[in-house]
């Protein structure tokens, strides 16, 4: 069975258990899902394309249900979260010294993790960001850290929502099936 079809059927039983039979065959919450999921991403992709970070974490959450049903978008949701919440963390005030306490904030609270770098995708990329963000200096290597990481957020977006219409569009062919 595919993510797809998990996703499916999870949401098409619960359905049934909650309505009559009747109710079933138009399945609110699977329409509901094809409409609401490229709107999000949209909306996202805004965020993104104007450098709005706090609000791309915070409309993130919208699409959290979805890191049960696929590996890629459970890895990803999950680094976008990061990233774009020490981005927004970091954005508070942008300083060098104040870049040090988000790391310290962070180190004391994923420090024990670091032993995990090598072995882990998720703590390996966690740990790339807390690297460069310890090396920051002066305001003009605050800048460039800020243009890089946004950058990679971006591009790890791309990779998220490109998953995320794959699956969608899997969806969409079994409802339609259906």
């Amino acid at each position: 069975m595919t993510s797809a079809e998990s996703f499916f059927r999870h949401y098409s039983l619960s359905n049934k258990a909650r309505f009559s039979e009747e109710s079933c065959s138009d399945n609110e919450f699977l329409s509901d899902f094809l409409v609401f999921v490229p709107e999000v991403l949209a909306d996202l992709q805004d965020n993104i394309d104007h450098r709005q970070i706090a609000e791309f974490y915070k409309n993130l959450i919208h699409l959290k249900f979805m890191v049960e049903y696929a590996d890629d978008l459970n890895r990803y949701w999950y680094l976008l979260r990061a990233y774009s919440g020490g981005l927004k963390r970091l954005m508070d005030k942008q300083t060098v010294q104040h870049a040090m306490e988000v790391y310290l904030y962070y180190h004391h609270r994923y420090g024990a993790r670091r032993i995990f770098k090598q072995e882990n995708w998720f703590e390996n990329k966690r740990w790339q960001f807390l690297d460069r963000l310890i090396d920051v200096e002066d305001s003009k290597g605050l800048a460039i850290f800020f243009e890089q990481v946004t950058d990679e957020l971006s591009e790890n977006f791309q990779i998220y929502k490109n998953s995320l219409l794959r699956f969608h569009r899997e969806v969409k062919k079994i409802v339609d099936a259906n």
